[in-house]
């Protein structure tokens, strides 16, 4: 054999190993449910690390001297600059919720999995990021917005030595994340951009459970006022018996056993419809949900500002009014409170809606698209980067725990966050790999600028 034929059969293999490495970078091989949920048990970072995945616990401080926790995790085999992601959660929940689906489903680590420098903030008053009782009672989604994103943002850029960072929000987390590009003009320029899913503003129109819980909660605050909401922060035991013994495990078999009224259940709580009927989300995962994740503490004063928002249809920050009159919590004008303008809001974005929701109705959803019109990008999939997945029933919860979400938006997602970054800077081209995505669940919708 000659020397030329030996030296390009030895390209060739080496081009044949990258191919090879490529792959195995781009893609997990999950596990059976079993084995995740025994991992899952003894900690996140325990989990994460199975996975090849290297992590920290991280922590920084507000102005107002609260402590937050932050998931920390990121590909060590991965050489190079990491473009930090910070993620950003709903309501109920922590940190944990982005890593409770199966890894393939999972936008955190398949991003941290491909060379993103990926991060996790938990909200003050949350499982990992606690604060005392008299803390509790004063703290709203404004002290979210304003003080916890903030001091995250700061801190992993002061770690990472980037001057800006990706952004992803789910549900509160949308809220939390708009309320502070709008009012503090100068963190647009530390956004590079903003995936926000199924975000929450206003609950215009309630129904279902959270109808009646408005009700309750209407009823209890009139009579008891602010009595009532330093019984409901102080209550640390909402949803803890949830998480205790092998309670998540029974209702893991219990979905298997009867999956009829699993059916059931999902569709009442995030359909308002007490009705079988296919859904997309992953039975697999309900005990490591459930364990750990989801649901976890909440705040009374949030509850209040929602309301606030509900019963106003303004998305706008709290007002303290109700302390003097109760029953003006549920008034349509409130003269001490301020909308937050959404057209001061600079940073690109990209938004993804569900197309069966129990919180945001198609008008919420327009609403918001349009007051977001001029900040989404563009690109070969849309002249506006507003998606609704077009999957039957795709429900508000879906983007966490749905059983097809890397074909459905994940994978997709994160090509849109690497040619993004890369059309920034090309030198991330060589580190960031390119990975299959579908497009096809995800319907382009429209949006006509506020002016």
């Amino acid at each position: 054999m000659s020397c030329c034929s030996i030296e390009i059969s030895f390209l060739c293999l080496l081009a044949l190993q990258s191919a090879i490495g490529f792959r195995q970078n781009a893609v997990f091989d999950d596990r059976p449910w079993d084995e995740d949920y025994s991992l899952w048990k003894q900690g996140t970072d325990v989990f994460i690390r199975s996975y090849g995945l290297a992590f920290d616990w991280e922590y920084t401080m507000t102005e107002d001297d609260c402590t937050l926790a932050l998931h920390h995790l990121w590909n060590p085999r991965i050489k190079g600059p990491k473009i930090p992601v910070l993620f950003v959660h709903a309501l109920i929940a922590d940190g944990d919720t982005w890593f409770v689906s199966k890894p393939s489903n999972s936008l955190a680590m398949v991003m941290a999995k491909n060379g993103y420098d990926v991060w996790a903030l938990n909200y003050r008053a949350t499982s990992y990021s606690p604060i005392e009782k008299h803390q509790y009672v004063n703290t709203t989604i404004d002290d979210n917005a304003l003080k916890d994103l903030p001091a995250s943002i700061d801190y992993v850029l002061q770690r990472t030595g980037y001057p800006s960072l990706n952004l992803v929000s789910m549900s509160k987390g949308g809220f939390v994340s708009l309320a502070l590009l709008s009012t503090r003009p100068e963190y647009n320029a530390k956004v590079r951009l903003h995936y926000t899913m199924v975000p929450v503003t206003a609950v215009t129109q309630p129904r279902g459970w959270i109808k009646y819980f408005l009700e309750f909660h209407r009823f209890m605050v009139g009579k008891l006022g602010d009595i009532y909401m330093s019984l409901f922060d102080s209550n640390t035991l909402y949803f803890d018996f949830l998480h205790f013994w092998e309670f998540p495990l029974f209702l893991q078999r219990l979905a298997d056993t009867l999956p009829g009224l699993e059916q059931r259940i999902v569709n009442w709580l995030w359909d308002a419809r007490f009705r079988r009927g296919h859904i997309n989300m992953d039975r697999e995962i309900i005990s490591k949900a459930v364990k750990r994740g989801f649901p976890t503490k909440w705040f009374g004063r949030e509850m209040i500002q929602f309301s606030q928002n509900t019963f106003s249809g303004l998305y706008r920050r709290y007002s303290p009014s109700w302390l003097a009159d109760p029953r003006s919590v549920y008034r349509s004008t409130l003269p001490d409170s301020r909308p937050f303008d959404l057209s001061r809001i600079k940073a690109p974005h990209i938004m993804l809606q569900a197309n069966t929701e129990i919180f945001s109705t198609p008008a919420d959803n327009e609403r918001i698209r349009n007051e977001l019109c001029h900040t989404f990008i563009s690109g070969p999939r849309a002249s506006k980067y507003a998606f609704e997945v077009s999957v039957p029933n795709f429900q508000h919860v879906d983007p966490l725990v749905g059983r097809q979400n890397a074909e459905i938006y994940v994978n997709a997602i994160y090509m849109t966050f690497r040619d993004h970054d890369i059309s920034l800077n090309k030198t991330f081209a060589k580190i960031l790999p390119r990975i299959e995505a579908e497009w096809k669940y995800l319907v382009p919708q429209p949006c006509v600028p506020i002016r």
